[in-house]
């Protein structure tokens, strides 16, 4: 381990998980959004990252929170409304609140906080891989951790414009085409962009699809649903090229 590792594990080790809140808003968002290199699904699952803001200062939840997918936002924000004021100190206490009760024993108590602790160990462990795999970069002095980082390419993208997409109105080039630009785009903003594309995506099938690849669904799950969606799309197209042939034949007939 060279010298700079050194520091750069002292600052862990007094900031722990909080340093994340001095990282790039980029290495944020491929921290939490990025698939494992190993694996066909995202890092974290949306109940990890709520559990692993249990204990949060408000600063680290904003930032995690603003560079994550809209969808996932939603959805961490509501499990941790459900249980953050209730475990956070990981007390018992009379109330009726179902959840609590769940973990109202010491038993249920300490499984929780082995919970949040394997959710802390897990995410500053990625942090760290990330790091050395030279994806991320970590403040490497106390004065650089002050420092209020602003990432140019990853705040421009909100003045992009979009082009809608429809599947029924675009040629195979066209999609091609589509597709090939909003990588670039993504490669350049940042993976957040993709939220700005969400409601241009007007087709059922591929809004249904992009919609689950913004939340924490594996890639196998997603192409499951995908296939079984690609089935009655098709058949639906089917029925209606069925009717438009007979209504034509139908003119013709006295």
């Amino acid at each position: 381990m060279n010298e700079d590792d050194n520091i750069k594990t002292d600052l862990v080790k007094k900031y722990g998980s909080e340093i994340i809140r001095f990282l790039k808003n980029s290495d944020i968002q491929r921290l939490f959004m990025e698939k494992n290199e190993d694996e066909d699904k995202p890092a974290f699952s949306n109940k990890t990252i709520a559990i692993f803001l249990i204990n949060a200062s408000e600063e680290m939840k904003a930032k995690i929170l603003q560079n994550i997918s809209a969808i996932r936002k939603e959805k961490v924000t509501k499990i941790f409304q459900e249980f953050g004021p209730i475990l956070s100190k990981f007390r018992t206490d009379e109330s009726n609140d179902s959840i609590f009760q769940k973990y109202s024993n010491k038993a249920m108590q300490k499984q929780f906080h082995r919970e949040y602790q394997n959710a802390k160990k897990t995410v500053l462990k990625r942090m760290l891989t990330l790091k050395h795999l030279g994806k991320i970069s970590l403040p490497i002095t106390i004065d650089e951790c002050e420092k209020v980082v602003i990432d140019e390419n990853f705040l421009n993208w909100q003045e992009e414009e979009i082009e809608c997409f429809d599947i029924d109105d675009f040629t195979l080039s066209q999609i091609i085409t589509y597709w090939n630009n909003i990588l670039k785009k993504v490669y350049h903003h940042g993976i957040l962009f993709l939220d700005k594309i969400r409601p241009k995506i007007k087709d059922s099938y591929s809004s249904y699809i992009f919609k689950m690849a913004l939340d924490e669904y594996p890639d196998s799950e997603i192409a499951e649903r995908a296939e079984i969606l690609r089935k009655i799309f098709l058949t639906e197209k089917q029925r209606r090229l069925d009717i438009i042939q007979n209504s034509i034949f139908l003119l013709f007939i006295n």
